[in-house]
């Protein structure tokens, strides 16, 4: 990994001194949140019902860390980026540009090997900007039984980790019912009068699973990476499946999060989340997403 970007038409290592660390990665490709949806959460049904007629992505912010070397200018470097609200930001090693608006000013963290580094927010305003939606291949992944609208996850180079199946299994909150009391008399009176159905009902839960995303070469990970949040935001909720234990539920994309990025050459590795040892192909992360479970199937 180089740590070369090339900001408004400028390389800022040759002519500022200044890269990025592998660290910003993960934080440039996480998934954007969704706008949160119109919700209307009756007492008298479990989970809740959700307005997914025009789902719509929300901007996400960006933490880049820099590191200035011995011969930075990094007044000039912050000129830069302010001459103009928006940036074309060319990041080499991930084949990718984005139009990026800074948000805050420099934050200083320490150094690096005698080296400056710094953090700097940016806002990416644009998500899925002129996409034009391509089916993803994968076959380095084999089928686990986890599916996004009967699709199994491995379709697009995605497994499923370790501690996500606890997640899916976790209770939903009751909801409260009518109940009422005063300061005169103890405890408070209930409404346990039988309804319709279940006599207790369940809230929405929010499942945040852990994948790992794999790929052959970077182009490849963008067609899946792209495919795939793509299909998670189309209108109308989405079905998720797991066969570990028959469930299937219906639910909307809420949140994302990447923790881990490689890219290097091919090798493999044991990876203790999985317990095995794993291919590690061009493109290597892990992710954690979010989705909202609001009823069974």
């Amino acid at each position: 990994m180089t740590g070369v970007v090339t900001i408004d038409g400028h390389n800022v290592l040759t002519e500022f001194g200044i890269i990025i660390t592998e660290s910003s990665y993960a934080s440039i490709m996480s998934y954007p949140p969704l706008k949160a949806p119109d919700t209307v959460d009756w007492a008298e049904r479990n989970g809740i019902e959700v307005d997914l007629s025009q789902p719509v992505l929300d901007t996400k912010e960006v933490d880049i860390n820099f590191v200035a070397l011995s011969t930075a200018n990094v007044a000039g470097f912050i000129q830069l980026l302010r001459n103009t609200v928006y940036h074309a930001c060319v990041f080499s090693d991930l084949s990718l540009t984005k139009n990026l608006r800074l948000v805050s000013n420099s934050n200083y963290t320490g150094t690096l090997f005698s080296q400056t580094q710094f953090v700097l927010k940016f806002a990416d305003d644009f998500p899925l900007q002129s996409y034009t939606y391509s089916p993803a291949s994968s076959t380095l992944v084999s089928a686990q039984g986890y599916t996004l609208d009967s699709v199994d996850l491995s379709s697009y180079g995605i497994a499923v980790l370790l501690g996500s199946d606890a997640e899916i299994l976790k209770i939903p909150d009751v909801k409260l019912r009518q109940n009422y009391g005063n300061k005169f008399t103890a405890g408070l009176k209930y409404d346990d009068a039988v309804i319709t159905g279940d006599d207790v009902l369940v809230s929405a839960k929010d499942v945040t699973l852990k994948l790992l995303m794999k790929a052959t070469s970077i182009s490849n990970f963008w067609l899946n990476y792209n495919a795939f949040l793509y299909n998670l935001t189309k209108p109308n909720k989405r079905t998720f499946g797991a066969s570990f234990n028959s469930s299937s539920n219906y639910c909307y994309y809420k949140n994302s999060k990447m923790t881990e990025f490689l890219s290097d050459d091919v090798w493999n590795r044991f990876d203790w989340t999985l317990m095995t040892d794993v291919f590690i192909p061009d493109v290597w992360v892990k992710f954690d997403l979010t989705l909202v479970f609001i009823g069974t199937v």
